[in-house]
């Protein structure tokens, strides 16, 4: 009996795991900045959220390219590419005179799109394969 049960058990999660997998799809792209990909910067990132709460993020690669795993439907998106964070050793240009002070880098790209809320970008992700490129202003 006990074997049976596992048994059981191990379907059940393969079958869970399995249902969770097709409520996601592979999306892939190029985001640019004023027509060029973005190159630069310490974090370049891209997140889909859905609304349901899951979202799927990547890093954006060298020339501009990324691929993720995003839930299936409607996503909004939001997209960061900053400078390296960097710190301030010297007291003086240190917040309160406190050295090791870290200040965070400057967005490379107009920081509305760093808020999915109000980046006004979406995709609808589909089963499949999806290509989503951002030509960003």
């Amino acid at each position: 009996m006990p074997k049976r049960l596992s048994t059981l058990l191990g379907l059940l999660v393969c079958c869970v795991i399995g249902c969770r997998d097709s409520r996601m799809a592979t999306v892939s792209g190029l985001v640019t900045y004023q027509g060029k990909p973005l190159t630069q910067g310490a974090v370049q990132k891209i997140v889909f959220l859905h609304p349901s709460g899951p979202y799927g993020g990547a890093a954006i690669g060298p020339d501009g390219r990324y691929t993720l795993k995003a839930m299936i439907g409607p996503n909004q998106i939001s997209i960061q590419c900053r400078e390296p964070d960097y710190n301030l050793d010297d007291p003086s240009r240190a917040p309160g005179n406190r050295a090791g002070f870290t200040m965070i880098g400057k967005s490379l790209i107009p920081a509305i799109y760093a808020d999915h809320q109000h980046s006004g970008l979406t995709f609808e992700v589909k089963a499949g394969e999806n290509t989503a490129n951002f030509d960003l202003k």
